[in-house]
C-alpha cells in the first residue's frame, strides 16, 4: 500500500486544472476512495497509477516519500 502526496496532488490537479470529481470520472475512481488517499489513507499502486495517469503525472511524483 502506497500514501499519496497531497500536496504533490494538488499541484498535479492545479497544473491539469483537474478538481477531485473530475479525477474520479478520469480515472473510474469512486470519490471516497480519492478522498480517502488524498487525506494520507494507504490506497493500492493500481490507484496511484490510475490517477498519476489521468494527472498526465509520473507515479513517483505523487507518492510520499519516506
Amino acid at each position: 500500500m502506497l500514501i499519496l502526496n497531497s500536496n504533490n496532488l494538488e499541484i498535479a490537479q492545479a497544473r491539469e486544472n483537474v478538481s477531485l470529481k473530475c479525477l474520479a470520472e478520469r480515472t473510474g475512481l469512486c470519490l471516497g476512495t480519492l478522498r480517502n488517499a488524498k487525506r494520507g489513507k494507504p490506497c493500492k499502486p493500481e490507484t496511484v497509477h490510475s490517477i498519476a495517469k489521468a494527472l498526465n503525472a509520473d507515479p513517483a511524483e505523487l507518492v510520499k516519500k519516506e
